[in-house]
């Protein structure tokens, strides 16, 4: 996160979800972002400032931070790569539509100390 030179994420992928509508995913310096509608649907207040994804999206985020150049043609490897990260992900944590198998979010109440 400081940036320093060589610096390498031990994470394999960052997840971006808005409440519970997974809405992009990062690996390194490539950041994929799959179709959505505009203003989607069970994302509350927030939502009236996410635009439409036609179809899917892949970005270097490295040369482009502004993410206005989609690369998904020219990167096959990268595009099929991502989106096994992204059925991983739903997978495990969900998405609008489905529960994830690790999702904690839906576990039963857990006693606290308070009672």
């Amino acid at each position: 996160m400081s940036g320093a030179p060589g610096a390498e994420s031990p994470h394999e992928a960052f997840y971006f979800y808005n409440y519970l509508r997974l809405n992009a995913v990062r690996s390194g310096k490539w950041k994929l972002v799959p179709p959505r509608p505009a203003s989607p649907p069970g994302t509350g207040w927030s939502g009236r400032m996410i635009d439409a994804v036609e179809k899917i999206q892949l970005y270097d985020l490295e040369a482009d931070i502004e993410e206005r150049y989609d690369l998904a043609g020219q990167h096959p490897q990268i595009l099929e790569r991502l989106a096994r990260l992204i059925d991983k992900a739903r997978e495990d944590l969900g998405d609008h539509k489905m529960v994830g198998s690790g999702a904690r979010f839906f576990d039963a109440p857990r006693p606290t100390s308070r009672g």
